[in-house]
């Protein structure tokens, strides 16, 4: 695992409290030399909404494999549903790690921080979500195991 972060003076702040100090930080600026140093499974684009984008076509400029691409917070986005769809087999894979989701529109997407819960949680909210799919997608992650085993 390594960290890219705009300032990553700050992020191995948050990381130590996490005890994640060890994880090598690189400035945004050498990405690619990051992405060209690194054997990686997965690229996670967990940046505001607002730069996401730009996020991604640097990272598809690097060639990194689309399906290789995970955001967490432009998931409403219709070329990102291949996100979506990855972050819901990674629950279904690992169901008893997760005592707790979210879903909800954009108050619940910009408003909850996972990070303050005690209990692991996994949150599938995001902008323009309407009451269909928040049922869709609890009555998917309720009825496909974990978070209790609630049926």
């Amino acid at each position: 695992c390594a960290f890219v972060a705009d300032e990553p003076e700050p992020a191995k702040a948050i990381a130590a409290k996490f005890n994640r100090n060890k994880v090598p930080f690189f400035p945004y600026y050498r990405l690619k030399e990051c992405l060209d140093g690194f054997y990686f499974d997965y690229v996670i684009n967990a940046s505001r909404i607002s730069v996401s984008n730009k996020i991604t076509e640097d990272l598809m400029k690097y060639n990194v494999p689309t399906e290789k691409l995970i955001s967490l917070f432009d998931l409403d986005k219709p070329n990102y549903y291949d996100g979506f769809a990855k972050l819901m087999s990674h629950y279904k894979q690992h169901p008893d790690h997760y005592k707790m989701f979210a879903t909800g529109i954009s108050y619940f997407n910009l408003a909850i921080d996972i990070q303050q819960f005690t209990l692991p949680t996994l949150s599938f909210a995001r902008d323009s979500q309407d009451i269909y799919y928040d049922y869709r997608i609890a009555r998917e992650v309720i009825h496909g195991g974990g978070v209790g085993d609630m049926h």
